[in-house]
C-alpha cells in the first residue's frame, strides 16, 4: 500500500490521524460514550497505520485484519484504554518488524536489533502519548499524534524499511548507468 512508509509520509500520517481523531471523537462519543469512542479511535488508527505502511497490499490487509480482530476481542473482554493502547502498540511492532519489514535470514543479531528498535520506539511512543494525554488542548488527538510521531523514526533507523538494499542482493541499474557502462566497454575495445 505504501502510503505511510517513509519518514515524511509517516509524519503526515501522525498529523492526519490527530486531526481526524478530533472530529471522530466528537461525533462518536455521542453514540458510544467517551471510553468506547477513544478505544475505537485507537483501533482504527492502528489498522489504518498497518494498512498504509505495508509494502504489499496482501500483507497489509493481513496485519491490519489481525490487529483489528485482536483489538475487537480485547474491547469485548473489557480492556481499558491503556491496556488496549499497549496491546495495539505491541501488535504494530510485531507486524511491522515481523511481517511487513522483516529481513529473512538476518540471524539472531538482526532479530535482536529489530526487537530493540521496536521496543524503544513503542515504549517512547507510548510514553509521549501518555504524557500528551494528560496535558494538551485535545488530549486524545495529542496522544495519537505523539505515538505516531515517534513511530515515524522507524523509517530512519530500520535499513529494510528505508529501502536500503543488502549488499548481497543485486541492485537494479538505471538506464543511464547501463548506457555509461556500454560506452566505457566500447571505448576500451577500440585500439
Amino acid at each position: 500500500m505504501r502510503c505511510w512508509n517513509g519518514f515524511g509520509r509517516s509524519l503526515l500520517f501522525a498529523f492526519l490521524c490527530a486531526g481526524a481523531s478530533v472530529f471522530y471523537l466528537g461525533a462518536a462519543q455521542i453514540f458510544l460514550g467517551w471510553r468506547l469512542a477513544f478505544a475505537s479511535a485507537l483501533l482504527l488508527a492502528a489498522v489504518a497505520y498497518l494498512l498504509g505502511v505495508a509494502r504489499r497490499p496482501t500483507s497489509g490487509i493481513a496485519a491490519a485484519g489481525a490487529t483489528g480482530l485482536c483489538g475487537l476481542g480485547l474491547l469485548l473482554l473489557g480492556a481499558t484504554g491503556s491496556e488496549l493502547a499497549v496491546a495495539l502498540a505491541a501488535l504494530i511492532g510485531l507486524f511491522r518488524s515481523g511481517l511487513l519489514y522483516s529481513d529473512r535470514g538476518d540471524g539472531a543479531s538482526g532479530f535482536a536489533r529489530r526487537f530493540a528498535l521496536e521496543a524503544g520506539l513503542l515504549g517512547a511512543g507510548l510514553a509521549l502519548g501518555a504524557y500528551l494525554l494528560h496535558g494538551s488542548l485535545f488530549p486524545e488527538a495529542g496522544a495519537l499524534w505523539g505515538f505516531f510521531l515517534v513511530q515515524s523514526a522507524f523509517f530512519l533507523f530500520a535499513p529494510a524499511a528505508a529501502g536500503r538494499s543488502r549488499e548481497s542482493e543485486p541492485r537494479e541499474i538505471d538506464p543511464f548507468e547501463r548506457a555509461c557502462r556500454r560506452a566505457r566497454a566500447l571505448l576500451q575495445q577500440t585500439p
